[in-house]
């Protein structure tokens, strides 16, 4: 590239969080740098500003998002692959700024995750790396309160690692364009660092005058470096690289010194600079004594010049006296605080021993003890578990063995109303509750507080939040299936179908070294070679089919393709089950035992496992954890995968088809799904997929022409089911597909809303549904709670709702139910009076998906008003009960495997927006009237599920959620009980759509850390 036409300078400001790219990025920019005109500001963790540019951070943020990482680039392994939309939004990134033509760069630690990606979109980059020592961005992170941090302290120092290891391989391999600094080198000589950019990377920058801060960037290494010297070591060593790189002589801790030690050292220097300051002040006594006597012998040599000079003279040893005594008693105050100063060593010296004892003690105890005091402090701080506790083991205990055991309940009652009444009212509620319990059981007892006139009644079951940590369930451990043996002839016998063409050699062996070491010996690899010329393969399919008779190849004449192949494969197998396997993926070596006994336990016709991906090398790059059987999701990604295994007879019955090569699994799981429901999930990694170069597991945008296929296949599954769509690829995520209604005929639709006053609220909604009114039959009922605000009353005659009176006290499901009462459609859709509908076809995606029978509810995608997602499915076992997923993730991320671009199956969907059939909500008694405030969604939800209704999640409707304007400030902990009693077993078992190896405390499908979680419960 010539001068004329080379690009500006480019500098990319990196590094770990919390480790001064922001300060670096300040002084750069008051250099003339263009770190860019949008950008994020500055907040509690980082007053003077981020200096990100906001373009570049949203990309950033949505590509980590579309490959299920979250947002602020905390990542424990990353090794993901941009594909070509993901670059192509790069590439005009970065020519938009070119355009500008002069020297400018960007700032986000994320770069540090992408920096191949990076310089191959803009070759012309130079890099800048800010580092900081470990002990400081870890304390940085906890000042600033992360709690993903506080739960889990070592993620902190991988995260650190990981990022640092990157930045120096990096550097190693491009020097010429990388400048590496530590931030307190940058901020004490900032002049120099301008001049390297200049001279070293040719960034044509000024000076700057310095912002730095000294408060912002503190260090707290005291006892932090020996620490990590002895319990992460590769820290240090990522740390001396950096230094090497960056030029810095820094002394190694010594590991010998232990954190007590340290702490002693440190009161021993201050014993001594007291010794040292009561030596001095003695010294100026000493010194005040001696001109004392001086002045004293002059005083009296000079007695004869008479009276008058005598008296000055006396004058003067007096002031002299003065000023000694007063020295005097400052070498006392020194003396008493050189004797505190010693008591405070001598006291650390005997905490030091104590802890020293302490640490003899087992370490199983001392794990004990703090998960029991940190039950205790929860105990003690929390309203919620001192009424939650006892009441629902009391209802447990009346649930379990019927109404005899009411007057036990009713003793756990005694310990609920002692403490939220008077000792009157709590005789007088006791007497009352065990007359009810006797009469009625736990319900009666709900409904009696239900009726109960006014909230003094049932005071402290209706309070305020308390501020406390996420309460959960506690976690349940893998589903158990049957012990297994070495060769149980109750266990099905397991064909492994494996087409092979050209396979190389080493990847060929090591396939069928993964079958040859199964920990069962109950299965047969079927081989199945598609024509391979390389002789290698032949040689090595005959070398193994000699030597164990459990391996069978079969040679086809001419290529035919996959599915021709595998099917031949299925004609040959001899076994109950075919598990199918590529001919360069790996098994987990307990894969056959652990299907053979899934398969004998549950009775399933197919069942599938979770599968990571491995690169060349063999290295785990990384891992899915899948739902159970979720057909709507299926319809629009592949996510069954591997490993699949099916009954024979019925993959003999079905075939591959060869038109779809490439996509035939997928195409083949869409019948399956179509002719049974026994589809089975094994929540195991017991496949491992070898990523290699042009593989849809190396990339996910490869073999493009696939998603064509794929769409295809999606549009036949439609047309033999009768269900009236067209499928598309998806225009932005690959291999994701689109299925787009196309009704005929349009049931009626009745939307009830309750509402009152609110004209704010009430207005735009209306507004909206009139807008996006795809039907003409369409009814609005708006559930009226006594509305008194005129202009509230005059949006409702403009838009000529169904006004139906509610005036009892607010309560949703009742409500909601009187509205239901005077619906005529054959679909209703419950909705709040604070969302705002933004997609025009919303009410024919409901329809649609209400045409298939076993669909009882379907619910959109809710966002906040600044766009983030405020709702996209309810997971059980969260905070105990239920909560939103992928709260905050960006409305157009792709999500976890597709799980936010794609409907698919919930156990629950909010109540804010939830569309249901008329048949359906009647069958199951609609909203449950007890539950007044939370969780009657949830409920209703879970009454369909059990009735054998799906419930969907669909991101192609989308509204607006106000979510706080009607909220109270309340948490009804009734409901909360009433929940627990009715699911709780529901609950304890997992949800079936939320992988169970996913946090439940953040609900982003981030591994989950069981030793932590299982604190929480």
């Amino acid at each position: 590239m010539s001068d004329r036409t080379a690009p500006p300078p480019l500098l990319v400001i990196t590094g770990m969080h919390r480790s001064g790219t922001s300060f670096a990025a300040s002084l750069l920019d008051a250099a003339g740098l263009a770190v860019g005109d949008r950008l994020l500001g500055g907040d509690a963790s980082n007053e003077p500003g981020h200096f990100e540019d906001l373009d570049f951070l949203a990309f950033h943020q949505r590509l980590l998002a579309a490959h299920g990482c979250a947002s602020d680039g905390f990542v424990d392994g990353f090794a993901a692959a941009p594909g070509p939309s993901f670059r192509a939004e790069a590439e005009a990134l970065v020519a938009l700024r070119r355009q500008a033509g002069r020297a400018w760069g960007w700032k986000d630690p994320r770069t540090a995750l992408l920096l191949d990606f990076w310089l191959e979109v803009a070759p012309e980059a130079r890099f800048l790396f800010v580092y900081r020592p470990p002990w400081d961005v870890v304390d940085s992170l906890y000042r600033r309160g992360d709690p993903v941090f506080a739960a889990n302290p070592l993620l902190a120092l991988r995260v650190w690692i990981q990022a640092n290891a990157r930045i120096c391989d990096f550097a190693r391999r491009h020097p010429d364009r990388v400048l590496i600094r530590d931030v307190a080198a940058i901020a004490a000589a900032p002049d120099a660092l301008l001049a390297d950019v200049r001279d070293r990377l040719a960034i044509p920058v000024g000076d700057a005058a310095t912002t730095f801060r000294p408060g912002l960037l503190a260090s707290s290494s005291a006892g932090r470096a020996s620490l990590l010297a002895r319990l992460a070591p590769e820290c240090l060593d990522v740390l001396r690289t950096l230094d090497d790189l960056a030029a810095i002589s820094r002394a190694p801790p010594s590991t010998s010194v232990s954190v007590e030690l340290e702490l002693l050292l440190d009161d021993w220097h201050h014993r001594h600079a007291a010794t040292r300051r009561a030596e001095i002040a003695e010294a100026d006594a000493e010194s005040e004594r001696a001109r004392r006597s001086q002045a004293e012998r002059e005083a009296q040599a000079t007695a004869a010049d008479g009276a008058a000079r005598v008296t000055a003279a006396e004058a003067a040893a007096e002031h002299l006296r003065l000023r000694g005594d007063r020295a005097e008693r400052e070498a006392r105050d020194h003396a008493a605080e050189l004797a505190v100063a010693a008591a405070r060593l001598a006291t650390l010296e005997a905490a030091a021993r104590a802890e020293a004892d302490r640490e003899r003690h087992d370490a199983d105890q001392r794990r004990r003890i703090a998960a029991l005091e940190a039950t205790v402090t929860q105990l003690r701080s929390s309203t919620s578990w001192r009424i939650t506790a006892p009441v629902r083991a009391a209802t447990s205990l009346a649930a379990t063995h019927g109404r005899p055991l009411a007057q036990r309940l009713a003793s756990r009652l005694r310990f609920i109303v002692a403490r939220l009444s008077t000792p009157q009212a709590a005789r007088r509620s006791f007497a009352r509750a065990t007359e009810i319990l006797r009469r009625e059981g736990p319900r009666g007892l709900v409904r009696a507080v239900r009726a109960a006139e006014g909230v003094e009644r049932h005071r402290g079951l209706i309070v305020t939040p308390p501020r406390e940590p996420v309460v959960r369930l506690p976690l349940a451990p893998p589903r158990p299936l049957p012990p297994s043996r070495f060769d149980r002839t109750d266990r099905p016998l397991v064909s492994l179908v494996m087409p092979v063409f050209e396979t190389p050699a080493d990847v060929l062996e090591a396939t069928i070294r993964s079958v040859l070491g199964q920990t069962s010996s109950r299965w047969e690899l079927v081989v199945v070679d598609d024509a391979s010329s390389a002789r290698h393969v032949a040689e090595i399919l005959g070398r193994h089919a000699a030597v164990d008779p459990r391996i069978r190849v079969h040679r086809r004449a001419a290529n035919g393709g996959i599915a021709a192949a595998t099917t031949d494969g299925v004609a040959r197998a001899a076994g109950e089950f075919v598990a199918f396997l590529d001919h360069d993926d790996l098994l987990a070596p307990e894969a056959v035992e652990r299907v053979a006994a899934a398969l004998a336990a549950t009775g399933a016709d197919a069942l599938y496992t979770d599968q990571d991906t491995i690169d060349e090398a063999g290295t785990t790059t990384w891992t899915f954890h899948k739902p159970d059987w979720s057909p709507e999701y299926l319809r629009h990604v592949m996510y069954v995968g591997h490993l699949l295994v099916v009954r024979r007879s019925l993959a003999e019955r079905l075939g591959f088809r060869s038109e779809f090569d490439g996509v035939q699994d997928f195409e083949f799981m869409l019948r399956i799904g179509e002719t049974t429901k026994a589809i089975a999930h094994l929540p195991e990694v017991l496949y491992h997929w070898r990523a290699v170069a042009g593989s849809v597991a190396a990339a996910t945008d490869a073999k493009g022409n696939l998603d064509a296929l794929q769409a295809r296949a999606v549009q036949e599954h439609l047309d033999r089911l009768g269900l009236p769509a067209t499928a598309t690829p998806h225009p932005r995520f690959p291999h994701r597909c689109v299925v787009t209604p196309r009704l005929g005929h349009r049931p009626r639709v009745s939307i009830v809303i309750p509402s009152k006053d609110r004209p704010d609220l009430i207005g735009p909604c209306l507004d909206s549904i009139a807008k996006h009114a795809s039907s003409p039959d369409v009814e609005v009922i708006v559930v009226d709670n006594g509305t008194t605000d005129e202009r509230a009353l005059a949006i409702l005659r403009t838009h000529g709702c169904r006004v139906v009176p509610f005036e009892a006290p607010f309560n949703f499901s009742a409500a909601s139910n009187a509205g239901a009462a005077q619906a005529t459609g054959d679909i209703l859709v419950f909705l709040n009076n604070d969302t705002t509908v933004i997609s025009p076809d919303w009410l024919d995606q409901f329809a649609f998906h209400l045409l298939e029978p076993d669909v009882g509810a379907v619910g959109p995608l809710l966002l906040y008003p600044d766009g983030g997602v405020q709702h996209a499915g309810v997971v059980l076992g969260a905070r105990g009960t239920a909560d939103h997923v992928m709260r905050h993730f960006p409305a157009d991320a792709d999500g976890y495997a597709g799980s936010l671009s794609s409907p698919r199956e919930v156990s629950a969907v909010t109540g804010a927006c939830l569309a249901i059939r008329r048949d359906a909500f009647d069958r199951v008694g609609g909203w449950n009237e007890l539950y007044a405030t939370h969780y009657q969604d949830v409920d209703l939800c879970l009454k369909l599920r059990r009735a054998g209704l799906r419930c969907l999640v669909t991101p192609r409707v989308r509204l607006i959620h106000h979510e706080g304007p009607t909220r109270g400030a309340t948490y009804d902990l009734l409901d909360r009980l009433l929940l627990l009693d009715t699911w709780g077993p529901v609950i304890a078992a997992g949800d079936p759509a939320y992988p169970a190896a996913c946090s439940l405390d953040r609900l982003d499908y981030s591994p989950q850390d069981r030793a932590a979680e299982a604190a929480h419960g």
